[in-house]
């Protein structure tokens, strides 16, 4: 790497001293070669990416934490007085200010700022993802705050951290049979005074449901992942199973989708309350899933 920069930094400034090519939006020779200056101050280890019209650039700025983020600028024609735009993975959002004349520095330094205020947010996310069988997203990305974990069982859990006050109790939401969910919903509702912000949400939750998280599977084991007892499909439109059968001898896990459309071709079947009630299609025992409109 260190050896093709160099070449790459000499390609680059042939580049921009060649005659303007026809690009439509890309920047001309001048700002290219400007450009060029620009990528030599930010650090020429630090580019990702760079089409040969200078319109796209991606960097990677790494956090305190030593982490990788990756900056994508898209350079305008009339740069560096017209505004360029950037897009990067964070979990709020961010609007970088352009001062007239400015340059690449100036938007990772900013970017920079960003990352310092979500520093907390993303330590408590690595913390589930060391620590937990997360379920979903499968690859997080460093805008995701959310976390479906395993809590075994058949049964699991949606966190959804607020990227503000991440240490604060989350928005929470149990997915699984009754007889293992509601004993569950009961110890947060009830010991939710022992909830410290010290601690991570992890821990705090493990406190409070008076539990301990199933371990992330080491490499080489398969997490979690059980599929629907109809289409036999982990993901459905980017959704996991989470109705579960609560006949401990059944416990078959569906989408609420399937269920539903599979209820709504039973005769017997019947909606009260938004909710279709029927029998579970391997057992017989009765279930329930919210009609499909209020799953949207």
């Amino acid at each position: 790497v260190a050896s093709f920069l160099p070449e790459l930094k000499e390609l680059l400034d042939t580049v921009a001293g060649a005659p303007a090519a026809s690009h439509g939006s890309a920047p001309g020779a001048g700002a290219m070669a400007g450009l060029v200056r620009e990528l030599e101050e930010v650090g020429w280890d630090r580019v990702v990416s760079l089409d040969e019209t200078f319109t796209d650039i991606t960097l990677s700025v790494p956090d305190a934490a030593r982490r990788p983020h990756a900056l994508t600028i898209q350079v305008r024609e009339g740069y560096p007085h017209a505004a360029p735009s950037c897009r990067a993975a964070l979990p709020a959002p961010w609007a970088p200010v352009w001062r007239y004349g400015g340059c690449l520095s100036d938007m990772v330094a900013q970017f920079e700022q960003a990352l310092a205020r979500h520093q907390e947010v993303w330590d408590v996310l690595d913390d589930l993802d060391g620590h937990a069988q997360v379920l979903q997203p499968e690859r997080p990305t460093r805008d995701a705050a959310m976390r479906r974990i395993s809590l075994g069982n058949h049964c699991s859990m949606q966190l959804d951290i607020d990227p503000v006050h991440p240490r604060s109790v989350p928005q929470v939401r149990f997915m699984g049979a009754d007889s293992v969910i509601v004993p569950l919903r009961e110890a947060l509702n009830s010991r939710l005074s022992l909830w410290d912000r010290s601690r991570t949400p992890r821990e705090n939750l493990e406190e409070v449901l008076s539990l301990k998280f199933p371990a992330k599977k080491s490499k080489g084991e398969s997490e979690e992942q059980e599929e629907c007892a109809i289409c036999y499909c982990f993901l459905l439109e980017g959704v996991a199973p989470e109705i579960v059968c609560d006949n401990k001898k059944c416990s078959k896990i569906f989408h609420p989708s399937c269920l539903y459309n599979w209820l709504r071709a039973v005769p017997t079947a019947r909606l009260s309350f938004n909710t279709l009630f029927g029998t579970c299609t391997y057992c017989s025992e009765p279930i329930a899933v919210p009609h499909v409109s209020s799953l949207q």
